[in-house]
């Protein structure tokens, strides 16, 4: 098996044009801007980032399109990938938590548990 520890980085400017409305049974691909918002997030760079809210065309489902490295969880895909490269590094998901508190970034060995989960299922169905 290889790894991959380049971190994803996460770029508050950067944002991908939506293509398809991500409502089920919505074939909509035609978006208007609605409003661009602050999310807070858990980063070593950043504290927060834009978003912006997109209305589809045709049934006006309202959805959010996050900067590239952020998606609507609090904590940001860099972070979670530094607490999954601890992980595989042999240390415990308390001492990943001790680690990422003492570089500045407070997530829970809960928050560790569930990004070491989430990338294990992935790669499974990426096996599979």
């Amino acid at each position: 098996m290889r790894l991959n520890l380049l971190l994803p980085n996460v770029e508050p400017t950067k944002f991908e044009k939506p293509v398809k409305c991500p409502r089920p049974g919505c074939c909509g691909m035609r978006f208007y801007p609605r409003q661009e918002v602050t999310k807070k997030i858990v980063d070593s760079e950043y504290e927060e980032v834009t978003a912006w809210r997109y209305e589809c065309a045709k049934c006006g489902c309202t959805f959010r399109v996050y900067a590239q490295g952020v998606s609507n969880k609090q904590i940001s895909k860099r972070i979670n990938g530094m607490a999954i490269m601890l992980y595989i590094l042999g240390l415990s998901y308390g001492a990943v938590q001790i680690v990422l508190t003492s570089l500045g970034v407070g997530i829970g060995k809960t928050s560790v548990f569930r990004a070491v989960a989430i990338c294990g299922r992935e790669s499974a169905r990426i096996e599979a």
